[in-house]
């Protein structure tokens, strides 16, 4: 069940919009900062995923879907060098 329920969120968002954008109340102002602000700051800086390929797979067809593993901080630090060495 979500902190604060989605009726409460819609009705919130409008207030904020007709008191704080569209009229003088600074507090409600504060609210639509965060009312809306918030969802668009999250989708900013979250981590994007990469799509490498799509395709349809035909009856008796199967992925294998691997990853690698992470480089060390040795590994890391010398790519770092050879980069700048490049």
């Amino acid at each position: 069940m979500p902190l604060i329920p989605v009726v409460a969120v819609a009705t919130l968002k409008r207030q904020a919009l007709r008191k704080g954008v569209m009229g003088p109340s600074t507090g409600w102002k504060v609210v639509a900062v965060f009312a809306f602000g918030g969802p668009i700051l999250r989708r900013l800086v979250s981590k994007q995923t990469d799509v490498l390929t799509i395709e349809k797979l035909k009856p008796g067809e199967s992925v294998n879907i691997s990853t690698y593993p992470a480089p060390t901080r040795a590994e890391r630090k010398q790519a770092r060098r050879a980069r700048r060495a490049a």
